[in-house]
């Protein structure tokens, strides 16, 4: 289910890993020609098993999801009656029935891929209309825990975590610098591999804001949040940065020179590379033998990057693009 949790916009920040330039030396950057499967508004959801992307067509809320395969085979998932799919991870769906009962109590529902019901469930939430407060409807969901994205005028934003087997409600900042979320855990959180840790971002101004910096983890890899220089013309911001790191090593990992990584899932990293006098271009790079390649025809804007086992989506201004990730 971490691979669920990669799915996030592309920051355009500083890359601030102090990493060997030695790889911007090697091998030159392959082309790899992406092609549209999805118009504007094209909602990228997540992974919704090893080899099927989730996505909605439209930007409303209710629009259609539609699962699509490594082998381009699309279906549209049909919605148990009155319910909106709304999230997808770990083979499973999950979304909101109906409006909410009193006190922010909401009706949840989890469906296997082919829209089948597995359960039902009432959760409470911190929705309060009155005093401020929206509770998310489900964005991930995984073999435990189903997410929502909460916010308050005054209280900024934070997860709230439903485990759909018991019941449990939990809300975010309640891990260590050694652990990771993972919906698919019980526990909700797994350790991190030593000597890796997430960073802290500091006393928080909300208390229920989380008290680590993301990561995001994909077997011996891992791209680890940190601060970042502040922006000469953007000082609204908190900028960040990822820096790769792997099990077992104490420093970074070497990246190309002038690359900054932002999503990583099954071998691979996504980001952006700054080209002098031209702007960024998007780059992904295979881990195993640190292959250079250039996805051409995204388009501008900001980036949403999910990868599923044998391809790569990438949600921009223009739409949903995909290309099949080249093997060994």
């Amino acid at each position: 289910m971490r691979k669920i949790l990669q799915v996030l916009l592309i920051l355009v920040a500083v890359f601030a890993c102090g990493a060997s330039t030695a790889a911007a030396k090697t091998a030159p950057v392959r082309k790899l020609h992406a092609g549209q499967v999805g118009g504007r508004g094209t909602q990228l959801m997540a992974q919704a098993d090893p080899t099927t992307v989730a996505y909605r067509t439209g930007p409303r809320f209710d629009a259609p999801t539609v699962l699509r395969t490594d082998d381009r085979v699309v279906r549209t998932v049909t919605s148990p009656e009155g319910c909106v799919l709304s999230a997808a991870g770990s083979g499973l769906l999950a979304g909101e029935c109906g409006e909410r009962g009193a006190n922010g109590v909401m009706h949840l529902v989890v469906t296997r891929l082919d829209g089948t019901v597995v359960t039902q469930l009432d959760a409470r939430s911190d929705d309060d209309a009155a005093n401020g407060y929206t509770a998310g409807s489900p964005v991930y969901v995984g073999a435990q825990w189903i997410r929502g994205y909460n916010s308050a005028k005054e209280a900024g934003h934070w997860w709230q975590d439903v485990n759909w087997h018991t019941g449990e409600v939990r809300e975010s900042g309640e891990e260590d610098a050694g652990q990771v979320d993972d919906l698919d855990a019980a526990g909700l959180y797994d350790a991190l591999c030593a000597p890796l840790r997430r960073v802290w971002r500091g006393e928080p101004d909300m208390a229920a804001l989380p008290e680590y910096y993301a990561a995001q983890v994909d077997g011996p890899w891992a791209l680890i949040q940190a601060p970042a220089p502040p922006s000469p013309t953007d000082a609204t911001n908190e900028p960040t940065a990822f820096t790769l790191r792997r099990c077992g090593l104490a420093r970074p990992v070497a990246l190309p020179v002038h690359f900054r990584p932002t999503a990583l899932g099954e071998g691979w990293v996504a980001g952006l590379t700054t080209i002098a006098h031209h702007g960024t271009r998007f780059d992904v790079i295979r881990l195993a033998d640190r292959r250079r390649y250039n996805m051409a025809g995204v388009g501008p804007g900001s980036y949403e990057v999910v990868f599923t086992r044998g391809r790569i989506y990438v949600s921009s201004s223009t739409g949903l693009w995909t290309t099949r990730l080249p093997q060994k």
